[in-house]
């Protein structure tokens, strides 16, 4: 038996891998609640940052230091096949999320039915881009050609959100159709689209007492889902609006919302001037609403979504890597209970 002494001893032992693993669990945890600030958006940023990188290097060292002992054990009897398979995994998915801390991109882009957009760093939102040192930013021109019904024709809302979308770049100027959904990422041009979070853009428009139009646009507010408030308002008038939407007047608590027996959508709209509410009603789409010396209409809705776009090198050795390590760290559990259950039949056949 070979005996590990020194620096490659310390890192191959159980007790520094298990600490290491119980202190990067304590940090993930501290920073995701916020107990020293905000709290982040998600895990990966977390794991991105120098204290988790520490421990992942710590890690990785020490799978090294175990498979080195492993491979000059006589016999190599020293570890079995799932001890091996553990560490290779932990090694594989520790480089993968080290490679991830220097390439990632993450970026979004909110678009409503028949919008166009474009990827470019010009043309993202910056306080919704997460970029490392050396990510690789998207070149696209996207426009949203459909936006599949978030409920189906009973009412039930759809747990997958769907998006015909076109893409347009220099090699393909004609644009391609891609279907994007909620559940399994789209790779188009070496980046992940996913569908995220949706909505609804209400059709808006504002008259003064000619008869002009002073605002026609469509809002993109979070009515999602049907229930929800959001608001907006209009430059150079002092007014607020609080909007609700429901597709349809089924949707409405109580049926409050189903005016002379009719079908069909539904806004809930509250109107706001400084601290006077002027209108709190269910209003049908078109109708035409009087508002001080104006008067106001929302007409139809369009469904809006959020284009997910993720690039991640890493991801392609973090997700092999860890169901290695999975499969490495459960087998010797999985032997233990088929052995206690061969024993236990022995016991109750003699």
């Amino acid at each position: 038996m070979v005996t590990n002494n020194g620096i490659k001893g310390i890192l191959a032992s159980g007790w520094l891998r298990r600490g290491t693993a119980w202190y990067l669990v304590a940090y993930l945890l501290m920073q995701r609640s916020g107990f020293f600030g905000l709290p982040y958006a998600g895990i990966i940023p977390i794991v991105h940052r120098w204290p988790a990188l520490v421990g992942i290097i710590v890690l990785m060292a020490g799978s090294a230091a175990s498979l080195i002992t492993w491979w000059n054990t006589e016999g190599r009897a020293g570890r079995s096949f799932s001890r091996v398979l553990l560490h290779c995994g932990l090694l594989i998915a520790g480089a993968g999320v080290l490679i991830s801390s220097l390439t990632r991109f993450e970026g979004s882009l909110v678009l409503a039915e028949g919008q166009a957009g474009r990827t470019m760093k010009e043309s993202l939102d910056p306080s919704g881009v997460y970029a490392k040192r050396f990510s690789s930013w998207p070149e696209e021109d996207l426009a949203v050609v459909g936006v599949a019904p978030f409920f189906s024709e009973k009412g039930k809302p759809l747990w997958r959100r769907r998006a015909e979308v076109l893409f347009r770049d220099v090699r393909n100027p004609q644009g391609r159709p891609v279907m994007i959904t909620s559940t399994l990422p789209s790779l188009v041009n070496g980046f992940f689209y996913r569908i995220g979070s949706v909505g609804y853009s209400p059709h808006f428009m504002l008259f003064d007492g000619t008869g002009a139009v002073i605002n026609d646009a469509y809002a993109v507010m979070d009515l999602y889902p049907p229930g929800a408030e959001d608001f907006f308002r209009v430059f150079d008038i002092p007014h607020t609006f609080y909007v609700r939407y429901y597709p349809d007047a089924s949707m409405v608590p109580d049926n409050a919302g189903q005016l002379d027996g009719k079908a069909g959508p539904r806004y809930k709209v509250r109107v706001a001037r400084n601290l006077d509410l002027l209108m709190d009603r269910y209003v049908s789409p078109f109708e035409m609403l009087p508002l001080d010396k104006y008067v106001f209409s929302f007409q139809d809705a369009a469904r809006w979504v959020e284009i997910q776009i993720v690039r991640d090198y890493g991801i392609f050795l973090v997700i092999p890597g860890v169901i290695m390590a999975m499969f490495g760290a459960l087998a010797p559990v999985v032997g233990k209970l088929r052995g206690g259950r061969r024993e236990r039949d022995a016991a109750h056949s003699a």
